[in-house]
């Protein structure tokens, strides 16, 4: 019996040798966690003062504040808006004064066999369009033998001081050219 006693208290020594062994590990381990944790607190401030410097020098305005998210906010507020709303304030249908410019009427592309036409689908798209566009016309001008010049005319289009774009509904100021560039106009 004595032998298994002494075999019973090795191991307990190895284990606790082994137990003692971990728990330094486990120091070493918290205290380069604390060192890594201080040294990224380190980096952060630099990268703010950095990026507060870089504004600086851009003449940025600071960060913004943030607020939070105010969507359930948002439910409550309408609630409140609709108890207090006045009469003929309600919300109408802006199809009633939609304006069709153009209409187009597209088929598929390809159909089956024994496909039955069924009426068109409305797709409204509103579109604005401001754009500049200036032309410069190179009127071809030739010399005749008897000393006389012969010039290209402008497209009939063109030569109306006011006339309709020829592509959209827009207007545009097309003056009537002169052999003088300076164009004058009366009221």
């Amino acid at each position: 019996m004595p032998e298994n006693s002494v075999q019973v208290k090795n191991e307990q020594l190895t284990d606790l040798h082994e137990v003692e062994e971990l728990r330094a590990l486990v120091r070493q381990q918290a205290e380069t966690i604390a060192e890594l944790a201080k040294h990224n607190q380190e980096l952060s401030k630099r990268i703010r003062e950095l990026e507060e410097e870089l504004r600086a020098k851009k003449k940025l305005n600071k960060k913004p504040q943030l607020s939070a998210s105010k969507l359930n906010e948002e439910k409550q507020l309408e609630l409140k808006q609709r108890k207090g709303k006045r009469p003929g304030s309600a919300k109408r249908s802006k199809k009633d004064s939609f304006v069709v410019d153009t209409e187009w009427k597209i088929e598929p592309s390809q159909l089956p066999v024994g496909a039955k036409f069924n009426g068109y689908r409305e797709y409204d798209v509103q579109e604005l369009r401001i754009e500049r566009n200036n032309i410069r016309f190179l009127l071809a001008e030739y010399v005749l033998p008897g000393g006389g010049v012969i010039s290209a005319q402008l497209p009939p289009q063109y030569q109306q001081f006011w006339t309709l774009w020829p592509a959209t509904s827009g207007i545009y100021l097309a003056p009537v050219l002169s052999q003088s560039s300076d164009a004058t106009f009366d009221s």
